[in-house]
């Protein structure tokens, strides 16, 4: 705004009519106004293409695998179905029953039911829906931490 008042006072000395004058620099006001904006979307833009690409690159240290993919499906249908199932082969893998396997205990407390090809949730075991979920978890199952996980189920 500083640049568009000190244009607006040197062509209202420079300009005969004064009327004319104050027209010209409001108009060249509004073209100074006009162009800070594009230069701010400019701005703007050319860091979304950035932030975009940031993202582009650190994604492809992140590819889900299938077991990834199986396993995510499960934890999620339970955490909003409280029920599962894997009757379809598309829908089994090995870290599914490795999983199950750390579920006995959880369901010998009446908190799950678990028949061949099935997983449900059961009232008393919703309360317990994260322990749940964890025990299917692959990969926070292979980790062997040291330290402190970032938060605890209570």
């Amino acid at each position: 705004m500083a640049r568009s008042c000190s244009v607006a006072v040197i062509v209202s000395q420079e300009a005969a009519n004064p009327l004319a004058a104050l027209d010209l620099a409001l108009r060249l006001a509004e073209f100074l106004t006009w162009i800070n904006q594009l230069i701010a979307q400019s701005l703007m833009v050319s860091l979304s293409v950035i932030m975009f690409q940031e993202l582009a690159d650190s994604s492809a240290q992140h590819l889900l695998t299938e077991e990834d993919l199986i396993v995510r499906k499960h934890i999620l249908n339970i955490m909003c179905n409280y029920e599962t199932s894997w009757a379809a082969s598309r829908e089994q893998h090995p870290a599914l029953f490795d999983g199950l396997k750390r579920l006995k205990e959880i369901e010998s407390d009446k908190l799950i039911s678990i028949t061949p090809y099935n997983l449900k949730v059961l009232e008393n075991g919703k309360p317990f829906l994260r322990n749940i979920c964890m025990a299917l978890d692959a990969r926070l199952s292979r980790k062997e931490t040291k330290v402190k996980l970032f938060s605890d189920v209570i």
